[in-house]
């Protein structure tokens, strides 16, 4: 059953470890896939996903990007905010599905051309190391 925070993010961890608890003041090394509620891929850290969803992105891919994403978590970084929420309940280890309201993603106005605005996102994570 899925947990929810006093903000509106929702998360269910899906795989549960007893690593270190994420931190603020370090780097999070994550794999994720980013949906909409749609279910159609935004983007991804993990190759096979691209492939299944056919989004290969090729530069991406020969210059070895399909990596854990380096990330900050602390309330000045720059991601946005349900993520670094999201993160900072989970342990290394953890893999988790991570509901995130418009409100703590992209906002009213959405991300250019990719993200509408208004949109509600998931994001499948897993916590590889903390840096």
């Amino acid at each position: 059953m899925a947990l929810s925070t006093s903000t509106g993010l929702q998360y269910l961890k899906t795989y549960k470890s007893n690593g270190q608890k994420v931190d603020s003041n370090k780097t999070v090394m994550t794999h994720y896939a980013v949906y909409f509620e749609d279910g159609s891929l935004l983007d991804t850290s993990i190759l096979e996903v691209a492939e299944q969803y056919d989004i290969v992105n090729l530069k991406k891919k020969n210059a070895g990007g399909y990596t854990p994403l380096e990330s900050r978590v602390g309330p000045d970084d720059a991601f946005i905010p349900g993520f670094k929420e999201g993160l900072r309940l989970l342990n290394v280890g953890d893999k988790a599905i991570i509901y995130i309201p418009y409100y703590l993603a992209w906002g009213e106005d959405g991300s250019g051309s990719m993200i509408p605005p208004k949109s509600n996102v998931i994001f499948e994570v897993e916590i590889v190391e903390l840096k």
